[in-house]
């Protein structure tokens, strides 16, 4: 099992206003559908999945939003495929594993995209950037 795609397919970033005070960012994935992909990687035909999602960033109180859709390709035997997707028609349920998987490529695909349209239209980044806490004398 392995990421073999990974396709943008809708971006939207708004800054609404100006915070004043504080300010709270919610991030979250959403699967919005998982469906049967067969891909053409060198002579032979293989098994594979498409998962389709969103990720968001609310800026509250409500000064900005982010939104990014996609969609992720996954290569998987036959088998294992017809039981992921049985098990998401059924339940809407993935196995831990390749969701993890999938999740973390969404997750690290999107959180860097995020930074970079938040930037442009002057909202904070949507995730901690590190920070130096108190720079010495070096010797």
């Amino acid at each position: 099992m392995g990421i073999v795609g990974f396709n943008f397919t809708k971006v939207s970033v708004e800054k609404m206003s100006t915070p004043q005070g504080g300010i709270n960012i919610r991030n979250n994935v959403k699967m919005n559908d998982i469906g049967k992909a067969d891909l053409n990687l060198g002579k032979a035909k293989q098994s594979g999945l498409r998962f389709t999602f969103n990720y968001t960033s609310d800026y509250e109180p409500s000064f900005g939003k982010l939104s990014i859709d996609g969609e992720v390709l996954v290569l998987e035997e036959e088998k294992k495929a017809n039981e992921v997707l049985k098990a998401w028609k059924a339940k809407e349920e993935v196995d831990t594993e390749i969701m993890n998987n999938v999740m973390n490529g969404i997750l690290e695909k999107c959180t860097v995209l995020a930074l970079i349209v938040t930037r442009e239209v002057g909202l904070p980044p949507s995730i901690p950037l590190p920070k130096v806490g108190q720079v010495g004398q070096q010797k």
